[in-house]
């Protein structure tokens, strides 16, 4: 009983000072070590219903000699397939569900909630106040320049020259093809294992198809075709390396 007053006095404290500052402030509560049966992804998932605007399951045990991998891909033996309704989302041994709700949710009612539908939950004592921040800019921050296939140098509209320089320093090329991109929604940003697969490839395969001297492609017309494009990394790609292919765009 003292705990849930502790508990209501803090949350009290909380939305008081919510009240003066801005309607877009964000609150974190964080439930810890929620065991994997408890079933923490749909207990994210209720959180989401009573107000939060955002929720996460993190590993309790990271970092410590408890921390285990989860890859979760059902068996591929037959018989596993057809007891796939059984099959729930892979989560950690314990489990931390993190929630962000809005000024405008009174966390009162939202543990109340929680402590009446979810008694064994250890209910947080405390409530963080998320800063506010440009996240934009926050992220830009910390997005650097990426050297793929000791080549190309990705860039973003924010990224100078020093910027540039800091992410070739230790490569021995001098050389690089700079290749500027614009962050949006499409995949493309150059970071996942495929694209610079994929990068690789073209740089060492269009020089040869390019070359006219090479008896093998010598009569031949050249086409690259970046299906799907996203944000248009490998036809940029293969434009720089080919300056003589013809450049298409693809519409949404």
């Amino acid at each position: 009983h003292q705990h849930q007053q502790q508990l209501s006095s803090s949350v009290t404290a909380s939305a008081e000072a919510d009240e003066a500052s801005s309607a877009a402030a964000l609150r974190s509560i964080t439930f810890s070590n929620l065991p994997k049966d408890d079933e923490p992804d749909v207990f994210c998932d209720f959180l989401m219903e009573i107000g939060a605007c955002s929720a996460a399951v993190t590993d309790a045990d990271a970092g410590t000699p408890r921390e285990e991998a989860v890859f979760g891909e059902p068996s591929t033996a037959e018989a596993a397939w057809f007891d796939s309704l059984h099959w729930a989302s892979p989560v950690w041994n314990r489990c931390n569900v993190t929630a962000h709700f809005p000024a405008s949710i009174d966390l009162t009612d939202v543990l109340d909630t929680v402590r009446t539908i979810f008694p064994e939950h250890q209910i947080p004592d405390t409530v963080e106040q998320v800063p506010n921040k440009d996240w934009v800019i926050h992220v830009q921050s910390s997005w650097k320049p990426i050297v793929v296939a000791d080549q190309f140098v990705l860039t973003f509209p924010w990224h100078d020259e020093n910027d540039i320089i800091e992410a070739v320093r230790s490569s021995s090329q001098e050389n690089f093809i700079e290749l500027q991109l614009q962050g949006g929604i499409a995949f493309g940003t150059g970071e996942h294992a495929t694209t610079q697969l994929c990068m690789e490839w073209l740089n060492q395969i269009l020089p040869d198809v390019l070359d006219r001297n090479n008896e093998d492609f010598k009569d031949d017309e050249v086409w690259v075709m970046d299906y799907g494009a996203g944000s248009g990394i490998l036809g940029m790609a293969a434009c720089k390396l080919a300056q003589q292919l013809e450049t298409n765009k693809q519409l949404n």
